[in-house]
């Protein structure tokens, strides 16, 4: 009888190793097609994930909880093609060279000159943080280092320096709500250095390797004429975009819970290095105490150089109605601010 009762317990075993080696395959079988009907999922994460799921069914549960959890989290921030389409169009008159809106399911409402050429200026950051969350954890800490000798004279900066420590979310922060062309560069080389696997990559090699990742983000998202040549959004001529990718850019960005939870702050506080710091945000429709104050804004992000002008990318929010506008080339922060309360005033 013990005999017996070890045999039924031994094919008992190999009953539930058949079971979860089944589950596993069909899982692995699921996980792939759909990674594969889906548009362009990161090679970092699609290349680990499978290699997870390959592994040795010997592995622990909380191994295999590891890889749900990673797929789970790449299937939240891959760059889906953003789809727009006309509808009725709103009769308004901007101050701004390019211009265009929409609700946030890709309804344009209004748009002026929107495939037409222009600079981004700093609203180049919206892509900058939308591509580097495809590849990283939340928790990933960032070493600040050389590339700060790549911001240039007259850039906007949150302030960090050589030798910091600075977690990505708190870095998400110093980059959307001061404008931290320091913080672009610090994420656009420490991404560029973690897809590569290569810690040790040179500065310019690192940031050729994220401007690459850029450029495709802004092609899955179904930009059709533009190029990134830096992370930040200084003047370079052929660093050019149109209205209507931004706002593809921009409906992307939003659906990002870590972006949402930034470009609603009117001011931020930073911890890192044995630092405390508050940031202010540059856009001037969060601020309750400006004139410019807009109580259903509910974020995105400002931009100007001499060259692209005053821009903006603001969000509003009211009856269950949510508008993108996108504000290229205003002739001043007055008109830019100005054409986008015109346009929610039309909407909301």
């Amino acid at each position: 009888m013990r005999y017996k009762a070890k045999i039924n317990a031994a094919i008992i075993v190999v009953a539930a190793l058949i079971i979860i080696t089944s589950c596993l395959f069909f899982y692995d079988k699921y996980t792939s097609d759909t990674v594969s009907d889906s548009l362009e999922y990161s090679s970092i994460t699609d290349s680990d994930a499978s290699k997870s799921i390959s592994a040795d069914i010997s592995m622990d549960i909380s191994s295999i909880d590891e890889v749900i959890s990673d797929i789970e989290n790449s299937e939240q921030t891959s760059a889906i093609e953003v789809v727009l389409h006309y509808s009725e169009q709103l009769d308004l008159q901007l101050d701004a060279s390019y211009a265009i809106a929409a609700y946030t399911d890709g309804s344009i409402i209004y748009s002026k000159n929107a495939l037409t050429r222009c600079y981004p200026a700093s609203l180049t950051k919206l892509l900058t943080v939308s591509t580097a969350i495809r590849y990283i954890k939340n928790d990933y800490i960032f070493k600040v280092g050389d590339e700060l000798d790549y911001i240039l004279e007259g850039s906007s900066v949150a302030g960090l320096e050589k030798g910091d420590k600075i977690d990505f979310l708190t870095l998400v922060d110093a980059l959307l709500v001061p404008s931290g062309n320091d913080a672009a560069y610090v994420m656009a080389v420490g991404i560029g250095r973690l897809y590569s696997e290569n810690p040790n990559m040179p500065v310019n090699e690192a940031l050729s390797v994220f401007l690459t990742l850029m450029n495709q983000t802004a092609d899955d998202l179904g930009c059709t004429d533009s190029n990134f040549a830096n992370p930040d959004g200084y003047h370079n001529a052929s660093h050019h975009t149109t209205a209507a990718d931004i706002l593809k850019i921009a409906i992307h960005t939003n659906s990002l819970d870590i972006v949402k939870n930034s470009i609603n702050k009117s001011k931020a506080r930073g911890v890192y290095s044995n630092k405390d710091v508050t940031w202010i945000n540059t856009n001037l429709l969060l601020k309750q105490e400006d004139s410019h104050y807009y109580q259903y804004a509910t974020g995105m992000k400002t931009g100007a150089t001499p060259e692209a002008g005053k821009c903006l990318a603001a969000i509003a929010y009211k009856n269950g109605k949510e508008v993108i506008t996108i504000i290229l080339d205003a002739s001043s922060d007055e008109a830019r601010y100005k054409d986008a309360l015109t346009v929610f005033n039309a909407t909301l």
